[in-house]
């Protein structure tokens, strides 16, 4: 999945298939590191983060921002709360 059909999954509130591309994407090749309950564990807490950060954004809509913008933006804020891009630092091997 690429980055436009991650911000479309937001964007169209799935977020449980947007957690998981996320997931998929942020460890590449080092998925087989985590378990398969520990992988589930962190893309349910990686979907409650982008639904939670979606609803905070929607105020955004009142400055004429289109929902592909916030979506984008709930992206970016999701990958930076959950520290997707620190997950080479975490996986010891």
């Amino acid at each position: 999945m690429s980055y436009d059909s991650i911000i479309d999954a937001i964007k169209f509130k799935r977020y449980s298939i947007a957690a998981d591309e996320m997931f998929y994407e942020a460890l590449g090749e080092k998925i087989h590191s985590f378990t398969q309950k520990k992988g589930t564990s962190v893309i349910r807490s990686i979907a409650k983060e982008l639904k939670s950060m979606h609803l905070k954004l929607q105020y955004l809509r009142r400055f004429s921002k289109t929902p592909t913008e916030i979506a984008e933006k709930v992206y970016e804020q999701t990958r930076e709360a959950v520290g997707l891009d620190k997950f080479d630092d975490i996986i010891k091997w």
